[in-house]
C-alpha cells in the first residue's frame, strides 16, 4: 500500500488501547504517562489515523476496539495484558519485542 503509514510507537499503542480499548479517562492516562491530556489526545487521533490507513475507516463501524486489534493483526502486532493490570503490557512485533510498564 503506497500511502500506508508507518506504525505508532509502541507507548503511542500502549496508550491507545488504555483509552480506546480499556476506557480509561484521558486524564488517568496523561497521569500515569507522565504526559498532558491533550497529548493523549493527539495520540489517539494519530493512532486512529494510522488504523484508517491499514485497514479502513469502514471495518467494524461503532467499533473502533476492534478496529484497532484487526489493524495489530495486519501489522504482526501482539499485545499481551492482565486484566488486573493492563498498563502493564508486552508488546510483540515480527521486528521487536519489548515490555512497558
Amino acid at each position: 500500500m503506497a500511502g500506508r503509514k508507518r506504525e505508532p510507537a509502541l507507548r503511542d499503542l500502549d496508550i491507545y488501547g488504555l483509552v480506546i480499548v480499556w476506557r480509561w479517562k484521558q486524564k488517568h492516562v496523561a497521569e500515569s504517562f507522565g504526559v498532558q491530556p491533550a497529548r493523549v489526545s493527539q495520540v489517539v487521533r494519530r493512532v486512529r489515523a494510522w488504523i484508517d490507513a491499514c485497514v479502513g475507516a469502514w471495518l467494524f463501524p461503532g467499533r473502533s476496539d476492534l478496529r484497532f486489534l484487526a489493524a495489530l493483526d495486519r501489522a504482526q502486532i501482539r499485545f499481551h495484558e492482565t486484566e488486573e493490570n493492563p498498563q502493564n503490557v508486552t508488546i510483540e512485533a515480527a521486528w521487536l519485542t519489548t515490555a512497558l510498564t
